[in-house]
């Protein structure tokens, strides 16, 4: 009879009977296909392709027999590491939680026959603790990993106490052999010894030099033992350290001066050297002439620079030794007193005079008043006038000429002025 083809309702309903597990006698492993009855499965052994797989199998059963008992080992002991490890549990639980899942690797394809084969197996081998009961058998999983660990743990606190105890023994052997040579000197114990009404009283004491050896009654020297012998150790190992470094540091100068001989130049090489050698310096003459002569016009120009500051500087100097340089007041123009201690301060007014004993003071007439009085030039200041009126320059390179006022700035302090030509009123 044909298969039903997909979406008819004979699909749906073969679909619907082959939801959920089955049993496990009607299952090929090596087709992984299951059989609902008895007929199918007579059917299947006698198809084609189970008879292919069967062929397979028979050349060599042992081999595909283990593969999947490890597989079947491997899951059980997946579960039973995770879901039920710190716990007692029925191994039909655990078996028919493994075979809930449809894809799982049946029994019938391992080498246990029974489940029960299976459980003896886990218990021989180690892996769980098994117990019988009424109710079947019971699982408990050993952790091995734990069991390792712990070994490893109680084997390292063996090689410590091992340690120690070899320590003990040869403190003991030092003190056996300090007591023969008569070195060795016993504590004693004594209780406090005070009065009744005396305080104890505790002070660090520095301790001396184990160099010197002290004496007691009978003038047997005291000494460490213990401490010379952990001295010379600490001594040996310093030395070891030194000779170590020393050999360290040649090893490291014999490689540096093997790498440093180079081998002799060859004739042909020495000659390559030399051509190179003249062709630099045929390119580096022509550029030396031209820095050469830049140089010396640069020269000439600093020369001539300076010679023009030191003449202004001169002038400069000039002016400043005369009297008159710093003196600005003059007649006719206007000011503003700005001295608060003056009589007349803020005031503005017309330089009249200037006193012919002190240059640097002046009279003023007070504007829009027919009062006059004297000012010293630090008292006053001059007046800037609106854009487009004359005004007369005091100080600089232009003093004494008089010039229309262009523009104010506020800002930056300055004003711009254009000069009349001398002895015109043009600009």
């Amino acid at each position: 009879m044909p298969r039903a083809e997909p979406g008819t309702p004979k699909w749906l309903a073969n679909k619907m009977k082959a939801k959920g597990l089955q049993k496990l006698k009607w299952y090929c492993q090596m087709c992984e296909k299951q059989c609902r009855d008895e007929n199918g499965f007579k059917c299947h052994r006698l198809s084609e392709t189970h008879q292919r797989q069967m062929q397979i199998f028979c050349q060599d059963a042992n081999k595909f027999m283990d593969e999947y008992s490890s597989m079947f080992e491997k899951e059980f002991m997946r579960l039973m590491k995770t879901k039920y490890c710190r716990t007692r549990i029925l191994a039909n639980t655990v078996y028919t939680n493994m075979i809930s899942d449809k894809t799982h690797i049946h029994m019938n394809a391992t080498v246990w026959v029974t489940l029960t084969d299976f459980v003896l197996y886990l218990g021989k081998t180690g892996k769980c603790k098994i117990e019988q009961t009424e109710r079947g058998w019971y699982l408990e999983y050993i952790d091995r990993e734990k069991i390792e660990r712990e070994k490893a743990f109680n084997k390292k606190k063996k090689i410590e106490y091992s340690y120690e105890e070899m320590k003990e023994k040869k403190i003991n052997e030092v003190i056996e052999e300090a007591k023969k040579t008569g070195q060795f000197i016993q504590s004693e114990y004594t209780g406090i010894e005070k009065k009744n009404n005396e305080k104890i009283v505790i002070s660090s004491v520095k301790a001396s030099s184990t160099n010197t050896a002290t004496a007691n009654n009978d003038g047997i020297p005291k000494s460490n033992i213990f401490l010379d012998i952990l001295k010379q150790n600490k001594i040996k190992s310093a030395n070891d350290q030194l000779k170590a470094e020393s050999i360290k540091k040649e090893e490291a100068l014999s490689k540096d001066k093997s790498q440093n001989k180079k081998r002799p130049m060859s004739s042909l090489e020495l000659l390559i050297m030399e051509n190179e050698e003249k062709k630099k310096l045929k390119n580096l003459l022509p550029n030396l002439n031209k820095n050469i002569n830049a140089n010396n016009s640069k020269v000439e120009n600093t020369h001539s620079i300076t010679n023009h500051m030191n003449e202004n500087h001169d002038k400069k100097k000039k002016d400043k030794n005369n009297d008159d340089y710093d003196i600005w007041i003059t007649k006719n123009i206007m000011v503003k007193i700005v001295d608060k201690n003056h009589k007349y301060y803020k005031s503005k007014g017309v330089i009249t005079s200037i006193s012919s004993s002190e240059k640097n003071k002046c009279e003023i007439k007070i504007k829009n008043t027919t009062t006059y009085t004297s000012a010293y030039q630090k008292q006053i200041q001059t007046v800037i006038p609106q854009i487009g009126r004359t005004v007369l320059i005091l100080k600089g390179q232009y003093k004494g000429l008089k010039g229309k006022l262009k523009k104010i700035s506020e800002d930056e302090d300055y004003v711009v002025v254009s000069v009349f030509r001398k002895n015109s009123g043009k600009i």
